[in-house]
C-alpha cells in the first residue's frame, strides 16, 4: 500500500484548474465555481421634452440600473466545506431574520489563476 505523505501530489484533492472564477463573501474563505452566470445588467433609457421646448424631438436620458441574478454553478468539491459553510450562514440569517447586505467579489481568472476580469 502506497503512503501520499512523501510527494507533493495528494490524490484526493482536486485541481482548480477547472475552477475558473474565484468568489469572497464577506467574512468566507475564498470558495471557487466552475461557471457563473447573470453577470449583467441594464440601464433603461428615459425620454424627456420640456414643455417650452422649441424643438420636436425628444431628449434620452440614463434611467435606473437593474441588475440579474447571479448563479454560481458546480462550486462544491471533495474536502472542501467553505460552501456549505456560506449556506449554514445564509440558512440561520435567514431563518433568525438578521439579513445584512454582504459584499460578493467575483473574479474571472486564466489558466495561471490571475486576475482577468473583477465583479463587485
Amino acid at each position: 500500500m502506497s503512503d501520499y505523505s512523501g510527494t507533493s501530489v495528494n490524490p484526493f484533492e482536486w485541481p482548480l484548474v477547472k475552477f475558473s472564477f474565484r468568489v469572497t463573501i464577506d467574512g468566507l474563505p475564498e470558495l471557487g465555481f466552475q461557471t457563473v452566470e447573470g453577470l449583467e445588467s441594464e440601464i433603461t433609457a428615459i425620454e424627456y421634452r420640456m414643455g417650452n421646448s422649441d424643438f420636436l424631438f425628444k431628449s434620452k436620458r440614463p434611467g435606473m440600473v437593474s441588475f440579474s441574478n447571479v448563479t454560481f454553478k458546480k462550486g462544491e468539491f471533495l474536502g472542501d466545506a467553505n460552501l456549505k459553510d456560506w449556506w449554514h450562514m445564509y440558512a440561520w440569517e435567514h431563518t433568525t431574520n438578521r439579513n445584512e447586505r454582504k459584499e460578493i467579489l467575483i473574479e474571472l481568472l486564466d489558466e495561471a489563476s490571475d486576475v482577468m476580469m473583477t465583479w463587485t
